[in-house]
């Protein structure tokens, strides 16, 4: 499996995200204000009311619904302190998607992604076509 280092992560104090076969962890907690950046990809799915977060320098606001998305390496806040707020978050290593052998995957997705060259979309609306395939998978 491919081993994928990011150098900025060397002083920081690091949770090991699920398993080592299955570097995923899956979360359905209240609102809290929390903080941080992490070598990992991590949606947050809003399941009630409008959610306001802190990515990097800007603030977003999730409508019900939507999908937050975190890429790699990136800071993230959620900035509400209304524990009636819900959502899910789920949080996996670019290991889990990547191929054990060379791969144009890898090459063109994976490696961009870890090091910061591709990013993905900020927030998947409803409206967008990839929304039934995430929310199913989260």
């Amino acid at each position: 499996m491919l081993k994928i280092k990011v150098a900025s992560m060397e002083n920081k104090k690091y949770k090991l995200r699920g398993v080592p076969d299955c570097p995923v962890s899956v979360y359905n907690p209240i609102v809290k204000p929390i903080s941080g950046w992490h070598p990992e990809v991590e949606l947050f799915l809003n399941r009630t009311g409008l959610l306001r977060f802190q990515l990097d320098q800007q603030e977003v606001t999730l409508k019900e619904g939507e999908i937050l998305i975190v890429n790699p390496n990136r800071f993230h806040a959620i900035l509400d302190k209304d524990e009636s707020r819900k959502y899910s978050n789920v949080i996996f290593s670019l290991e889990f998607i990547a191929m054990p052998k060379p791969h144009l995957f890898q090459q063109n997705f994976v490696l961009p992604l870890a090091e910061g060259r591709l990013l993905l979309p900020s927030i998947l609306k409803t409206d967008h076509p990839a929304y039934p395939t995430v929310l199913e998978a989260m």
